[in-house]
């Protein structure tokens, strides 16, 4: 089979006669990032405007005529991938052309699609919808199956530029990402077969299990990425990563780190008031960066880096990595969905009454202060669950308790948008019974999130009983959503958090890098949480409470 383009560079036309704008929208998720997209309702529409990809929706739908152009324009360069769709595959000059001797109908369910990508890394995804089990003649390629009573049964075939897909997708479902990225290595799986690894560095290693730790694990894990060195003035730290990652180079200074000619990726794990200066450093080296929340500590450092990640034609993207939460995701849908109608209030809140860490997180000449800690997350959830920025501002902060830090002790902002609707955000180190993770209301009904704090008991000889507690905010929480039904009655259920996969965001940025996937977290995305937080320490700073930004 010959190759396709980069997805991003894809002209793509979905074939569907009755149900278009719902296959549009469909195929438009799976294919997320193509260079275009159109629907027709005739393969005569897509003969001459050179389209790379061409879905065949429904191949109960094609007339006898376009076989032929299907036969002729798939000789040429365009390729094809014809799902089955509502009946089996009967007719002979079809099967002929598809590589198939028919199909077998199976049933509709959820199945799982099973392959081997271009890394020869396993896929597995879930997908609903009547399942037919292809014949392929010899001379075809299976590329995907699905286990039925322990046997694979093949589900998706290659046969020249033409592939075929067995299953008779439920357009109203809504779309996995984990199916979008299947159906992109496997059609587009050339691509990426030989590119990479990319080289990453981390500046500022951490202690045993930080954040060093924790990316050069993503990034082994992750095909087209390469851990291969850290920058970390504490030699114990040094030496620690060297046991942890044998291979990697260690240096002293993160200009070391970036003039190594084996790094491409940058990514800074440093104290934040040190963000800004070095991914600017980085930028400039022509490296890709990758920025630890915050991104850094003023709205224009972030313009300042944009622009230079822009003239150095780099990536510059930050580890956001609380957009990736099972709760954060389950919630995010729940509100898009329409569940509780329209969103017009959101409450956030992390905390406990407990004494701060003595570490820079809590001195806010290193950290930035309170705000930049937990509210580069809860800020960045809202401003993602509104889709826009406030138009005014109201913090107010206590310094009361813990007289041996410099950050506030507790720090509440209050949010209001200019269409009316508001949100708040309170960090507490005071706060001896919490309030809920999330409380968000809508017009038609509200959801909240209680926190779960973790603990691991355990007996153990000599030391008898122990007990090692987590921080209240690293499991997922449930949700209870509450309905306005009718005549003053309400129906409530709880919803689980969302299943998903660990170093999603390393996934994302190598995917962006090899094959041009859409970048998760964008520069543009995070502006508006750094303004807001650069006004909150100013008014906090100021002993004024009141901005409009």
């Amino acid at each position: 089979m010959s190759s396709l383009p980069k997805i991003t560079e894809s002209k793509i036309a979905i074939h569907a006669k009755k149900e278009g704008e719902k296959a549009r929208k469909y195929w438009s998720e799976i294919f997320c990032g193509s260079a275009c997209l159109v629907v027709v309702d005739s393969l005569g529409k897509c003969s001459g405007d050179n389209f790379d990809l061409v879905v065949i929706n429904d191949s109960q739908e094609l007339a006898p005529e376009e076989l032929l152009l299907l036969e002729k324009m798939a000789s040429d360069t365009t390729h094809f991938l014809v799902v089955v769709g509502s009946g089996d595959l009967e007719t002979p000059s079809l099967c002929d052309l598809l590589g198939a001797e028919g199909t077998i109908p199976i049933a509709h369910a959820e199945w799982y699609l099973k392959s081997i990508n271009a890394q020869n890394q396993p896929i597995e995804v879930a997908i609903y919808g009547k399942f037919h089990e292809i014949m392929p003649k010899t001379d075809t390629t299976t590329l995907a199956s699905i286990s039925v009573g322990y046997r694979d049964r093949p589900a998706l075939i290659g046969r020249g530029n033409i592939f075929t897909f067995g299953v008779d997708i439920d357009l109203d479902q809504k779309v996995q990402r984990q199916l979008s990225r299947a159906f992109k290595e496997l059609i587009f799986k050339d691509n990426t077969s030989n590119v990479g690894p990319f080289g990453v560095g981390v500046a500022g290693y951490g202690p045993y299990g930080g954040m060093g730790h924790y990316h050069g694990s993503a990034c082994n894990a992750t095909p087209h990425l390469k851990f291969v060195a850290i920058a970390e003035p504490n030699q114990q730290r040094r030496n620690s990563a060297k046991e942890q990652f044998p291979k990697i180079q260690t240096y002293e200074s993160a200009k070391e780190l970036i003039e190594d000619d084996e790094v491409d990726i940058v990514i800074i794990a440093t104290p934040p008031i040190t963000h800004f200066e070095l991914a600017s450093q980085a930028l400039k080296a022509k490296k890709h960066v990758v920025v630890e929340k915050p991104m850094c500590l003023k709205v224009s450092e972030v313009d300042e880096l944009i622009e230079l990640a822009r003239l150095n034609n780099v990536v510059l993207t930050i580890h956001q990595n609380r957009r990736f939460d099972a709760d954060y995701l389950a919630l995010k849908e729940l509100i898009e969905s329409g569940t509780i109608g329209e969103v017009f209030n959101i409450e956030t809140f992390v905390g406990s009454f407990e004494h701060p860490c003595r570490a820079w997180h809590s001195d806010q000449e290193i950290s930035g202060g309170a705000a930049y800690d937990w509210g580069s997350h809860h800020i960045d959830w809202i401003l993602q669950f509104y889709g826009t920025t406030p138009s005014h501002l109201f913090v107010n902060s206590h310094k009361r308790v813990w007289h041996d830090v410099t950050n506030a002790d507790q720090i509440t902002i209050s949010m209001a948008f200019q269409d009316g609707k508001e949100a708040k955000f309170i960090q507490s180190d005071v706060a001896a019974i919490r309030k809920p993770k999330f409380y968000v209301q809508g017009t038609k009904g509200t959801i909240q999130g209680w926190y779960r704090p973790l603990a691991n008991d355990v007996v153990d000889f000599p030391f008898g009983y122990r007990s090692e507690r987590f921080h209240h905010a690293e499991a997922p929480v449930d949700f209870e959503v509450v309905q306005y039904a009718i005549d003053n009655q309400t129906r409530s259920y709880r919803v689980s958090p969302t299943e998903v996969e660990p170093f999603e965001f390393h996934r994302n940025l190598a995917a962006h890098l090899v094959n041009s996937e859409p970048l998760a977290i964008v520069p543009s995305s995070v502006r508006g949480v750094i303004e807001i937080l650069e006004a909150t320490q100013r008014l906090s700073n100021s002993k004024e409470h009141y901005v409009q930004i």
